[in-house]
Parts: structure tokens; C-alpha cells; sequence
């Protein structure tokens, strides 16, 4: 069981940001928790943007945007590895019965809370690496 708390925090053009947050993890079913650590950054403070891949549930991506950098699990959080990106993503999307196949959108403007427009990637291995696949799309895509 994973559990992440968050402040929200809205700047002065009405963008809603992360300031701090946490991450959490039981692995007894809720009953006690402790706070995660990630090899070579000890403990995060911001968290914004986590993903679990519905093709393979023991596997967790955590995405530190502010510095282009991706964490996996793929064993529920037992261990991490940390793996540098050329990109920031405003979100990712999964394949659903494909294991590491996987959408990114990044918005063109970076920082824009309110970006419509952006470029498309994917990565064909769980995330760690991703290609441009379109430039000046919509922020609703699908598979």
C-alpha cells in the first residue's frame, strides 16, 4: 500500500503547484507505514507525479520532474532504480496489456499549469528512455 500526502499551493496566475509531499509505504496491509528513501537523493520532499502500470501492478514509476529524473520498481517499492530522462512529462499513460510500452505528454511551454498544446512521446522500456513521436498536439490523447 502506497500513500502520498501533498500540500497544494496556488501561485499568483492561478497555478496549482507542489511544494511538499511525501511518500509512504505499508507492506502490512495498512496497518503500520513508513516514509520512503530513493537511492542517491535519501528523502524527497516533492513528489508530484507517481504511476502505477496497470499491465504490471508491482510496478511503480515515480517522476521527479525538476530534475528530468525517473525512479522504477518493479517489486512494490522492495528496491529503486533511478534513471536519468530527456524530458519532463506533464503526464504519462500506460498501455494497458502491453508491460513497457508507455505515452508522455509534455506541455510546449515549460512550467505552463494550463497548457493545451504540447509534443507527444513514447518509450518502448518502461519509461526509461523516450523518443518524440509528435510535436503540437492536444493534451487528450490515447492509445
Amino acid at each position: 500500500v502506497f500513500v502520498l500526502t501533498f500540500e497544494l499551493q496556488v501561485d499568483r496566475i492561478g497555478c496549482i503547484g507542489v511544494p511538499s509531499s511525501s511518500l509512504y509505504r505499508s507492506t502490512n496491509d495498512g496497518s503500520t507505514f513508513r516514509e520512503e528513501t530513493l537511492p542517491g537523493f535519501g528523502s524527497i520532499t516533492l513528489w508530484p507525479d507517481i504511476y502505477i502500470n496497470p499491465a504490471d501492478n508491482k510496478e511503480l514509476i515515480l517522476i521527479h520532474s525538476s530534475d528530468y529524473v525517473v525512479y522504477i520498481t518493479v517489486n512494490e517499492g522492495n528496491t529503486y532504480n533511478r534513471y536519468q530522462v530527456d524530458i519532463d512529462p506533464k503526464t504519462i499513460k500506460f498501455h494497458e496489456s502491453v508491460v513497457n510500452l508507455s505515452l508522455a505528454f509534455r506541455p510546449k511551454e515549460k512550467g505552463d499549469c494550463n497548457a493545451k498544446r504540447g509534443d507527444l512521446y513514447v518509450s518502448i522500456d518502461g519509461s526509461r528512455t523516450w523518443v518524440a513521436r509528435r510535436e503540437g498536439i492536444g493534451d487528450q490523447y490515447y492509445w
